[in-house]
């Protein structure tokens, strides 16, 4: 299964476009560097590519290549500039190659919680953040005056009560443009650019996960009444945390019930 996966990924990477000007100098290729970046996240590990290179430069050999198929391992700051031009929507299908692989090797079957549907949790992560070093793509926000640029996005994932299991699904990332708070932020990278009003991601990958067969999970920030229409005009459920300072009426009417 491990072999299968890294093959998908490989094929999934070899695909990325190349920015460069064509040059009998290149040294590397696109799908080296992605595959190196993707296997210091498979070996959760920041030095494995500077012990790989270190093995190269003393042994003439690593073993990148039989691990994750790398034919040369670019440094750090030339992976940055290989990929960093590269869209992140370069990289959602092989999210959903591996979901079928998951789904075809049965290694969903159970993984299941309220009403035996999938759990997909919708959560914003932050995943840069600096005063000073920003890009185009940044978000920008002010706290007691100062200005922190930063790269976040809303990561769903397949969980289950009663499995340690995760199953990452494609990413949605938040844009400059999604605003200048996280709730704007979360809320809008969810449903931007929609049509008929549902929420991008979901009526994007809808059909891959299937109706009826899914409950989202999310905190205060999805409680609001448009994400949960969106949510059952896609025939799925959900099941969201509200908050007494954010749902007054709603705690109102529950103590009016007691």
């Amino acid at each position: 299964m491990l072999q299968s996966l890294v093959d998908l990924i490989g094929t999934q990477l070899g695909q990325l476009p190349d920015y460069r000007k064509v040059s009998p100098n290149q040294k590397y290729t696109i799908r080296d560097a992605a595959l190196s970046a993707f296997a210091v996240f498979m070996m959760q590990s920041p030095s494995f590519l500077a012990q790989q290179r270190d093995m190269e430069r003393t042994k003439g050999r690593d073993n990148t290549q039989s691990l994750f198929g790398v034919h040369r391992i670019p440094s750090d700051n030339q992976i940055r500039a290989l990929l960093d031009p590269i869209a992140p929507s370069y990289v959602s299908e092989p999210y959903w190659k591996v979901f079928e692989q998951l789904k075809a090797g049965k290694l969903l079957v159970g993984h299941t919680g309220i009403a035996s549907t999938w759990l997909c949790t919708l959560d914003g992560v932050h995943f840069f953040s600096s005063s000073k070093i920003h890009c185009q793509n940044c978000t920008r926000q002010e706290h007691d005056g100062h200005v922190h640029y930063g790269h976040s996005m809303v990561a769903p994932a397949l969980v289950a009560p009663h499995s340690s299991n995760v199953f990452s699904l494609e990413p949605e990332f938040v844009l400059p443009q999604d605003g200048s708070e996280k709730q704007d932020c979360e809320q809008n990278a969810t449903r931007r650019h929609a049509p008929v009003g549902l929420p991008e991601w979901l009526s994007r990958n809808a059909a891959r996960l299937g109706a009826e067969q899914v409950t989202f999970l999310g905190d205060d920030l999805y409680c609001k009444q448009p994400f949960c229409e969106q949510v059952m005009a896609l025939q799925s459920h959900f099941i969201l945390i509200c908050k007494p300072d954010s749902h007054e009426t709603l705690y109102t009417e529950v103590e009016l019930l007691a």
